[in-house]
């Protein structure tokens, strides 16, 4: 299992480095390309994958760094409508996931639940955070550990009573033994990588298109939670209202902290706390 999740972890590590070196973009560039190399020698990837990052990439460069104004809103269009076709047809031909487990139930009356590796979308969003960075760099940033904690507790408070409101899942609290490489797939698979195209890259942009606005920071974050929320599509009407709640919180811990750190932590840990205290990822109906 090692050697099957070592592009996934050598990933990890290009997170790492982007977090921890900022400034030394060749850092990220060697992590990226090895685990880029890795993903291509084990087959999580087709040779046809390098293009699309790199078409990915130029277009996010120029989109965020072009000072000529067509070329940015043309690059950025480009970037946007390539994740959209991303999200609606994903895997894409030249992805191939790592399944770990296949249709476990983690409770007798839970819907049956597989986990899958996936490195594209996570490839992307390290692209993202080596030519961005973690950081919001205009505005004065809150305390962040307690805008997190206050953030965590009234989305913990609001989604998962919500959810057994509407019966979507039940107090069932479990420690299967799947929970690390599902911590593992949910922090860096899922959470980094939502986190940093959707309050990093859309949300973060969305406040500079409506600057002109007294309230663009409210439209921008209410935005952002309603593409958030429309990309879970695929998991039904109910899903797809929670997740956009939940992605008024992350959006709200962004945007009072400045940091990608401050929604990330809140998201692992409202899906930590579904994950161990309630049925996941929902009752069976």
């Amino acid at each position: 299992m090692f050697f099957d999740t070592l592009a996934f972890l050598l990933l990890m590590i290009a997170i790492f480095t982007i977090w921890l070196f900022p400034k030394k973009r060749w850092v990220h560039i060697l992590w990226l390309a090895l685990s880029l190399t890795t993903a291509i020698f084990q087959g999580r990837v087709d040779v046809m994958g390098i293009p699309f990052f790199i078409l990915l990439g130029l277009l996010f460069y120029f989109g965020e760094k072009s000072t000529k104004r067509p070329l940015q809103i043309i690059s950025y269009l480009g970037f946007v409508v390539c994740l959209v076709l991303y999200y609606l047809y994903r895997p894409l031909p030249f992805f191939h996931p790592l399944p770990i487990f296949d249709q476990v139930r983690f409770s007798g009356d839970s819907s049956p639940y597989s986990l899958t590796f996936h490195f594209d979308l996570s490839f992307t969003a390290a692209i993202i955070l080596s030519i961005l960075g973690w950081g919001h760099p205009t505005g004065r940033p809150r305390p962040f550990f307690k805008t997190v904690t206050i953030c965590l507790a009234l989305c913990v408070g609001t989604l998962l009573l919500t959810g057994m409101g509407v019966g979507y899942v039940r107090f069932d609290p479990k420690l299967p033994k799947e929970l690390m490489p599902w911590a593992f797939h949910n922090f860096f698979l899922t959470c980094v990588a939502e986190e940093t195209i959707f309050r990093r890259c859309f949300q973060y942009k969305l406040v500079s298109i409506l600057s002109f606005s007294k309230i663009g920071n409210v439209l921008a974050l209410v935005l952002a939670a309603l593409i958030f929320g429309l990309a879970h599509y695929k998991g039904g009407a109910v899903y797809m209202a929670l997740a956009g709640i939940a992605g008024l919180f992350y959006g709200y811990a962004y945007q009072q902290t400045k940091r990608l750190e401050a929604p990330i932590l809140v998201h692992f840990s409202l899906n930590l706390i579904h994950f161990i205290f309630f049925s996941y990822p929902a009752l069976q109906h």
